[in-house]
C-alpha cells in the first residue's frame, strides 16, 4: 500500500512537470511531499524502521469571477500508540478540501470547505498550518457582501472533531462598519460585531446545548498610533430550558465565559512601542469541555521566536485560563542598527473568575489561581556592518510553569556573510541553561547551525549537545549524561519549480509552535526528503 501511494504521487508529479507548459490559463497546481525513514527515539525503547509519507496536492482554477479549489491528502504515518492524535494510526487518502467560489466586486460566495478569520480570532479562527499539522477548516457555506462603508459576512459550517467526524454545526454573522477617513481627518476607524451559535452534545447521553457567543471590536489607525480592541462573551443554554444559573458551580455544563484582547502601537521615525493585553476566562469555544478540538484561536500575547531553543519550553495557548501582557520596544539608534526589547507575562485566572467557578480550582494541576505561569525578558541587537556582514546578538530569560516547569537563560548569536553575489555563509549559535524547578536539576543545551549557499544550492549542518545533571541520593550527589545530535541537509531547486530538501542524521525532539498552538516532534535518526512543487 505504501509503495503504491508513493509511486502514484511520484507519477502524478512527473506528469504535471511534463505538461506544465500546456496547463490552461487560470489553473495552478502545487504539491508538498514529505518522506522519512529511520529510528524514532523513545525513553524506554527506540522504534526502528519508522517510515512516514505525507503528501498534499492542491489544484486551483480561476476563470473570471468563478474559482474552484481541491486538496488531495495522502498520509502513511507510523503507528504510534503513544501519540494517536498527532500521528494517526491508519493510512488515509482523501479529498480533504473542496471549494467552489464566486468573487465579484461586491459579493463573495464559497461552498464546500473554507477558512475564515473573524476579527483577531477571539470567536472563530479557521485555518491550516502544516508545520504543526493543524487544520480546522469548516464545511458549509460562507457569503460576504462588501460596501464602501460596511462588510457583512454570514456563514454556516461543520468543523472536524478529533475522530474525523463533522457533528457540530456553527452559524456565525459578522458586521464591520467602516467610517470614511474624510470624516476623521484622514484617520481610519472600523467597528465590528460578531455573533456565533453552536449546538452540541457535551457528553454522550447528556442533553443537547446551544452555545451563543458575541463580540464587539474597534480598530483605529493613524499615522503614528494604531489601536485594536475586542471583547467577547459566551453562554450555554440547555435546549428547551432556561439559561444555567451561577449556582451550577462545578457543573460540566457551566459554560459562561468572556474574552478580552487589546493592542496598541505607537510609531515614530526612530522607534516604535507595541503593547498587548489578554484576559481569557473560560472562553474556549469547543464542542465539549473535554474535546481536544477548538474553534477560536485568540492572540497568544507572547513573542513568536525563530530560534530553535527558545521554542523548546513554550507556553501553549489556553483560551480558558489566561490573562497577561506583552510589551515590545524597537529602536533604530543608527542607520545600521536595530534594537528590540520585549517582555511578556501570563497568569492563571483569579479565584473569583468564571473558570474557577466552573472547576473550583485551576485546571492546571499544582498551580494556584492568579499564579504567574509564564514570564520572559528578551532582547536582541541587529547590526549591519556592511552590505556583506550582518550580525545579531540576543538574550532571553524565561520561566514556564505549565508543561516543562523550567527556568531558562538563553543567549543567541547569528552571523551572515555574503561572500559573493551567489555565495553566502550563515552561522548561528544558541546556548541555553535550564533549571528544572520540580527536582532542582540543571541542564545545558547548545545548538550550532552552519549554512553555506552557492549557486542556488544550500548545505546545512545542525549540531546539538545536551548535558543533563540529575540529582541522586536525596539530592546529595549528581550524575551527568551527555547527548549529541548531528543532522545534515542539502536544499536546491530543480527545473525552476521544484524545491527539494534532503537530510540525514539525528536531531532532538521538541515543540513546533505557531500562535500558541504546538506540535511535539519526537527525537529522530535517519533520512528524510521534502519536495515542494509549483506548476
Amino acid at each position: 500500500m505504501k509503495s503504491k501511494l508513493m509511486l502514484t504521487t511520484s507519477l502524478s508529479l512527473v506528469a504535471c512537470n511534463l505538461f506544465a507548459q500546456d496547463l490552461p490559463s487560470g489553473l495552478r497546481i502545487s504539491n508538498q511531499m514529505e518522506y522519512s525513514h529511520g529510528t524514532l527515539e523513545r525513553e524506554l525503547e527506540d522504534i526502528e524502521n519508522r517510515e512516514t509519507f505525507e503528501n498534499w496536492m492542491n489544484i486551483n482554477y480561476t476563470r473570471g469571477i468563478f474559482s474552484t479549489s481541491f486538496r488531495f491528502d495522502t498520509f502513511q504515518p507510523f503507528d504510534d500508540a503513544d501519540n494517536p492524535v498527532l500521528v494517526p494510526d491508519h493510512v488515509s487518502t482523501e479529498l480533504a478540501f473542496k471549494n467552489i467560489g464566486i468573487k465579484a466586486k461586491r459579493f463573495e460566495l464559497e461552498v464546500g470547505n473554507y477558512y475564515v478569520l473573524l476579527g483577531r480570532g477571539l470567536l472563530l479562527s479557521s485555518y491550516e498550518q502544516r508545520d504543526i499539522r493543524f487544520d480546522n477548516n469548516l464545511e458549509g457555506v460562507k457569503t460576504k457582501f462588501k460596501h464602501d462603508y460596511f462588510e457583512l459576512t454570514a456563514l454556516t459550517g461543520s468543523p472536524e472533531d478529533e475522530n474525523g467526524e463533522r457533528n457540530d454545526i456553527l452559524h456565525a454573522g459578522d458586521l464591520e462598519i467602516k467610517i470614511p477617513s474624510e470624516y476623521l481627518f484622514g484617520q481610519r476607524l472600523n467597528y465590528g460585531f460578531t455573533v456565533l451559535s453552536n449546538q452540541f452534545q457535551a457528553q454522550e447521553g447528556t442533553e443537547f446545548q446551544r452555545l451563543i457567543a458575541t463580540s464587539n471590536r474597534a480598530e483605529f489607525t493613524s499615522s503614528y498610533f494604531d489601536f485594536y480592541g475586542e471583547y467577547g462573551n459566551k453562554q450555554n443554554t440547555r435546549l428547551g430550558k432556561t439559561t444555567l444559573s451561577d449556582s451550577t458551580n462545578g457543573n460540566p455544563f457551566y459554560q459562561k465565559g468572556s474574552g478580552l484582547y487589546l493592542s496598541g502601537v505607537v510609531t515614530t521615525e526612530f522607534a516604535s512601542l507595541s503593547a498587548e493585553w489578554k484576559d481569557y476566562d473560560n472562553f474556549r469555544i469547543a464542542p465539549s469541555n473535554v474535546s481536544s478540538e477548538f474553534y477560536n484561536t485568540p492572540p497568544s500575547v507572547i513573542r513568536q521566536h525563530t530560534y530553535t531553543l527558545l521554542n523548546r519550553h513554550p507556553l501553549r495557548l489556553d483560551q480558558n485560563n489566561e490573562k497577561g501582557y506583552q510589551f515590545e520596544l524597537t529602536i533604530l539608534p543608527t542607520e545600521n542598527a536595530v534594537v528590540v526589547l520585549n517582555t511578556s507575562q501570563t497568569k492563571n485566572q483569579d479565584s473569583d473568575s468564571e473558570f474557577a467557578k466552573r472547576f473550583r480550582v485551576s485546571e492546571r494541576a499544582n498551580f494556584a489561581p492568579g499564579e504567574t505561569v509564564w514570564e520572559e525578558f528578551y532582547g536582541h541587537v541587529n547590526y549591519e556592518f556592511s552590505d556583506e556582514f550582518i550580525a545579531t546578538l540576543g538574550f532571553s530569560k524565561a520561566k514556564e510553569l505549565v508543561s516543562s516547569n523550567t527556568e531558562t537563560l538563553t543567549p543567541v548569536f547569528e552571523f551572515d556573510w555574503a561572500i559573493t553575489e551567489e555565495s553566502e555563509i550563515h552561522l548561528g549559535f544558541e546556548h541555553q541553561q535550564i533549571k528544572h524547578l520540580e527536582d532542582k536539576s540543571k541542564s545545558l543545551d547548545q545548538l550550532l547551525t552552519l549554512e553555506y549557499t552557492t549557486h542556488g544550492i544550500t548545505f546545512s549542518l545542525l549540531s546539538e549537545m545536551l548535558r543533563e545533571k540529575e540529582l541522586t541520593n536525596n539530592n546529595t550527589s549528581s550524575e551527568t549524561t551527555t547527548h549529541f545530535w548531528n543532522f545534515g541537509q542539502m536544499a536546491f531547486t530543480l527545473w525552476g519549480n521544484h524545491d527539494l530538501t534532503l537530510g540525514y542524521g539525528s536531531r532532538q525532539g521538541g515543540f513546533v509552535c505557531i500562535g500558541g498552538v504546538c506540535r511535539e516532534e519526537p527525537p529522530f535518526k535517519g533520512f528524510e526528503a521534502k519536495l515542494i512543487s509549483r506548476f
